[in-house]
């Protein structure tokens, strides 16, 4: 399944293409990002491999930005134990999702891993990839199921309603902060 976004806000213009593959044993997630962030170019490509039941397993970033290429690996064991660049990060231990703060490709893991029925909600922490600081932290986000189509989404004090299609995959992020470009098949 391919997906493409625009992406209009103050700090981030640009465009994102994204792939969703089946694996022997889970989902393939693959994706680029172009665009200009507070006016200067940030190109991002990433891989993100989950389980059969969406939780992440490893996560590979490049990012260029200023023509200064930087690189991130992520890797989550079966016991949910992390690795940030192959060292232990005990910070993110128990965390089953990743967030790349440059998509709302990722949102569509823990929407696909939580399968909340309308009307519920639950918190989850998550390795939070940061950018353009290609910085990882852990946050908390609660994501609530509005309708089949909505879910609302928390980090802290910011607020975003997703609208998803079928699949689970982000169609209109917020108010058209990202919002998918229909592709013909």
């Amino acid at each position: 399944m391919d997906v493409m976004w625009d992406v209009s806000d103050p700090t981030l213009t640009g465009a994102e293409r994204s792939r969703i593959e089946v694996t022997a044993d889970g989902w393939l997630l693959t994706g680029v990002v172009v665009a200009a962030y507070d006016g200067r170019p940030l190109d991002v490509d990433y891989q993100v491999l989950v389980d059969a039941g969406w939780a992440t397993r490893s996560v590979d970033v490049t990012m260029d930005r200023l023509a200064k290429p930087r690189r991130l690996r992520l890797d989550r064991s079966t016991n949910a134990l992390w690795r940030i660049d192959g060292a232990p990060a005990p910070e993110l231990d128990g965390c089953l999702d990743v967030d790349l703060g440059v998509t709302p490709s990722t949102n569509t893991l823990p929407i696909r891993r939580l399968g909340l029925k309308v009307g519920q909600e639950l918190e989850i922490d998550v390795a939070w990839v940061k950018f353009p600081e290609l910085r990882v932290d852990r946050g908390r986000q609660t994501y609530a199921r509005i309708s089949a189509e909505t879910w609302r989404y928390t980090s802290g004090e910011y607020t975003a309603d997703l609208t998803v299609d079928e699949n689970g995959c982000v169609t209109r992020y917020g108010n058209d902060l990202w919002k998918q470009v229909p592709l013909s098949q």
